[in-house]
């Protein structure tokens, strides 16, 4: 009940786009963070543990 149905719609096709372009959110993002933490990808910080 946070959220307005609005947003709630919003954010739902942008998951829907991200599905027909063949992403994953939680994939980019978990990337992302790698990338903060200075790896160039997820093998690399894999391999750091």
């Amino acid at each position: 009940m946070t959220y307005s149905d609005e947003l709630i719609k919003m954010y739902g096709k942008f998951i829907v786009g991200l599905f027909h372009e063949g992403k994953n959110l939680a994939k980019m993002t978990i990337e992302n963070t790698v990338h903060m933490e200075g790896f160039k990808n997820l093998d690399e910080a894999e391999q750091n543990k």
